[in-house]
């Protein structure tokens, strides 16, 4: 990962910090992502003691998606490339189908499904033809599998299944994508 441009998503907790850390041990300029800065500068100071670099961090609310587009497009403009997308961020919402409001489902759909999209289609117009990028969607957590009162969230994650499998299949061989379910984690109930 040495000298590799890579932007994570949700970066200021959980798995997005712990992606944050590891890929800038391993020597790439790490962007991080996420709406809670206090978290973001703590975690890139951190960084910056483990390894001498301080890692760049943007504010931006996934769940807006005028800030995605403006966002995303600052960073193809800028000129500097990206080489790796990690899809991390999402917010969990409980609800059984019957009870997910129109607000809980809308919101759970922007920020953990078109967000992403919106990422990878900016992401994937930086990357020249001859180029080659990754694309690394966060997936389903395992814990939910069998539970009904997390029917909106469980939506969304099944959907980046298949929109990661399309824009496999569609940015080959030129950008990678896939998507990874990391198994049992414990809940963020009602965390945004």
């Amino acid at each position: 990962f040495k000298g590799k441009r890579v932007i994570v998503t949700g970066a200021g907790r959980g798995l997005g910090a712990a992606f944050a850390v590891v890929l800038a041990d391993a020597g790439a300029e790490v962007i991080m992502t996420g709406r809670n800065m206090e978290n973001l500068a703590s975690l890139a100071g951190s960084i910056k003691l483990r390894t001498g670099k301080r890692p760049e961090t943007l504010h931006i609310d996934l769940a807006d998606i005028s800030q995605v587009t403006l966002t995303a497009k600052k960073m193809r403009d800028n000129g500097t490339p990206l080489d790796i997308l990690i899809n991390n961020a999402a917010i969990y919402l409980p609800g059984k189908g019957m009870d997910t409001t129109s607000d809980i489902l809308e919101k759970q759909f922007r920020l953990n499904l078109f967000a992403p999209v919106l990422l990878i289609r900016e992401f994937a117009a930086q990357i020249p033809e001859d180029g080659q990028g990754k694309v690394v969607n966060i997936s389903d957590a395992k814990v939910f599998r069998h539970q009904a009162d997390h029917f909106a969230y469980r939506l969304t994650k099944a959907a980046i299944n298949e929109m990661t499998l399309m824009f496999a299949l569609e940015l080959a061989p030129r950008i990678t994508v896939n998507a990874i379910a990391p198994g049992v984690m414990l809940p963020l109930a009602g965390r945004e």
